[in-house]
């Protein structure tokens, strides 16, 4: 009874507190989410051990400022912008209103808020969202933070000085978290589970967040519910396609390998994956998929993975795990592992919307390694493309002797990444292509594009551009007008720390 006269208990528990969650942060390792919401919690516990009751808008930016000071490239993360955000729509919300009982119906409404705030935020940055994560949210976080994560601290306390107990309770633990982890997985796998969204035109944002922001006011402020129909456009806009006869050909930057999409009126094809890597980085995962959200895709019709290569390959589980593939085609099935990957042949022809999609390569069994790639041609009314995958001299002969005319192209995916082993002079001179593409990665150990072989596209009159320093290529080719300029990722989205 004699303490709290000598030190305010609330400063004291303050003080407990942040010891605490210094202690936690540690034993989480100081993970960035960690940072975050310990100096979120620093700012506050010391507003009361420094006798100061900032506003909650200040106590936030005080708690921005102080993340930045110690992580200032965690402006780049988007996990840093969202726990913001959520802690500001939270306070929006719910600070000043009157106060009702019933810490439950509170805790609802926490969720109810944070979900609809986020949304379009999340389909913005992500392009898509979860419609169940309000409603799993309001078991699951009590469930973690009650239940799992005392029980784990509890059992490490009590191994030290009592192993068998401590084993125990851990043991208890784990077989809980893998139980709530199996249900949340099955959760996930929900048919509407997640809401995916094209990219939309800046004005839709416009108008979405300010009907956000009338859905959360007081239930004062007169029409309300007219947010709702300013979020109407977030989920009726059709996303954007090529009209009948164009094709948008996007050359995506997925480091030293290959994947590329053709979108035309109504179909879409995926050529290659990119890589996966030991160390869990997945090309599919991390570029081709986001990549395929935004613009709106949510069907391949064909997957052409050009050989089975990892660089061209390792990806293809990753999208056809998440997307549904109508097809797919291999210069190599057999050596994919997929019973339904059918072989790419010479002669195989098919017409989407007005274009035409040719497989020139290989003519059949025999073909082995990178002269089994799969050759594809695209012909519209605005131009040709020719994607040659990992061809190398005996393929580019074998082309040349049956039909150089068939070569001949608008846009071209150079053979190998730009190897030694490829663009032979006389393909070069029987493609003559305007643009000449090279999928390589920053620095690759190859040293690909061969500088040899670039002068002899350059040469020929070719533009010359890499991945790996324009980004994702993307060409719209349009009946009538032909091939516009293409759009370097890298030149749209300037970056002060990608110059030089």
């Amino acid at each position: 009874g004699r303490l709290p006269l000598r030190y305010p208990a609330p400063r004291a528990a303050a003080l407990a507190a942040l010891l605490a969650a210094v202690g936690y942060a540690a034993l989480a390792g100081f993970a960035v989410p960690t940072q975050r919401a310990l100096a979120m919690l620093g700012v506050v516990l010391g507003g009361l051990l420094l006798h100061r009751a900032p506003s909650p808008g200040h106590t936030l930016a005080l708690a921005l400022l102080l993340v930045l000071l110690i992580d200032p490239l965690a402006v780049l993360s988007a996990g840093f912008w969202l726990s913001f955000l959520a802690v500001a729509v939270i306070l929006y919300a719910m600070a000043g209103r009157i106060r009702r009982r019933g810490s439950w119906r509170d805790w609802g409404r926490v969720q109810w808020v944070v979900g609809i705030g986020l949304f379009p935020v999340l389909l913005a940055v992500f392009h898509q969202a979860s419609l169940i994560a309000p409603l799993v949210n309001l078991v699951a976080v009590p469930w973690f933070t009650l239940v799992i994560v005392p029980l784990s601290l509890l059992g490490t306390l009590l191994a030290a000085a009592f192993p068998e107990p401590g084993r125990l309770l851990l043991a208890t633990d784990d077989s809980l978290l893998h139980w709530t982890m199996e249900i949340l997985g099955r959760l996930a796998d929900l048919p509407m589970a997640v809401w995916p969204q094209a990219a939309m035109p800046l004005w839709v944002w416009g108008v979405a967040l300010p009907g956000v922001a009338l859905l959360l006011a007081p239930r004062g402020i007169p029409g309300r519910w007219t947010g709702m129909l300013m979020l109407f456009p977030l989920f009726s806009l059709p996303a954007p396609r090529p009209v009948v006869g164009e094709i948008w050909f996007t050359l995506l930057d997925v480091g030293q390998g290959l994947a590329a999409v053709v979108q035309t009126h109504e179909h879409t094809l995926l050529c290659d994956a990119g890589a996966r890597f030991p160390g869990g980085l997945d090309a599919g995962e991390a570029v081709v998929l986001p990549f395929l959200r935004q613009a709106g895709i949510t069907r391949l019709d064909m997957m052409l993975l050009s050989n089975a290569d990892n660089d061209h390959a390792g990806g293809g589980p990753a999208v056809a795990g998440q997307l549904e593939v109508a097809r797919l085609i291999s210069g190599e099935p057999g050596q994919l592992g997929w019973s339904h990957a059918e072989a790419c042949r010479a002669g195989m022809a098919w017409e989407w919307d007005g274009v035409g999609f040719e497989i020139l390569h290989p003519p059949g069994p025999g073909w082995q390694g990178n002269d089994a790639s799969c050759v594809l041609r695209v012909s519209g009314p605005g131009g040709v493309l020719l994607l040659s995958g990992d061809i190398e001299a005996r393929a580019e002969r074998r082309l040349l002797e049956f039909d150089p005319a068939q070569l001949k192209a608008d846009i071209l995916v150079v053979p190998h990444h730009g190897s030694r082993t490829s663009s032979n002079p006389g393909l070069v001179a029987a493609v003559g292509p305007r643009y000449a593409l090279f999928a390589v990665g920053h620095r690759n150990r190859y040293g690909f594009p061969a500088a040899e072989i670039a002068v002899r596209w350059r040469d020929h009159g070719a533009r010359l551009l890499d991945t790996a320093a324009a980004g994702a290529i993307r060409f719209n080719l349009k009946p009538g007008t032909g091939i516009a300029a293409p759009e370097l990722y890298r030149e749209l989205h300037r970056r002060y720390w990608r110059d030089g």
